[in-house]
This record gives structure tokens, sequence and C-alpha cells, in this order.
């Protein structure tokens, strides 16, 4: 259809109130994992876009998404059966 776009998308959430050091220590440690040559490799071979994030950026995002989402919902009349 022209102008669309849906995608999918995964990431790695934590509970609202976990620490900042822990969260920044997560990223760290996917980011670095998406980096690692094999890894990306078999994602890549499985057709995943590797996009690697910071957590201030992936809840923008998310955020953006949530927006998008709601609004083509409300637009479209749906509802749950």
């Amino acid at each position: 259809m022209r102008g669309f776009d849906a995608t999918v998308w995964w990431g790695l959430v934590a509970p609202a109130k976990t620490p900042s050091v822990v969260v920044g220590r997560l990223s760290e440690e996917v980011n670095a994992a998406l980096h690692d040559a094999s890894v990306a490799k078999r994602l890549e071979d499985l057709g995943v876009v590797i996009t690697p994030q910071t957590p201030e950026q992936f809840g923008r995002f998310i955020a953006a998404q949530t927006e998008l989402w709601s609004r083509v919902v409300r637009t479209a009349g749906i509802r749950p059966d």
C-alpha cells in the first residue's frame, strides 16, 4: 500500500524503577553482543536489521511507535473483540 510502513521490532526492556546503572550495563552488554560478528551475522541471516540504541533513544522510539499505532487504532475505529 502506498505510504504504508509496518515493521516488527524487538527490544530489551526492564521494570520501570530499575536503577540507571543497571540499565546502562544491560545496554552496554546488549550493544556489545550486537556488534559481535557472529551474533550480527546470525541475526542478519534471519532478516534482522540491527539498530543498536541507547536506552534514551529506544525510549523515544517506543513512545513514537505508541503514538503512531494509537492514532491508527483511533482513526480506524478498531475495537477489541
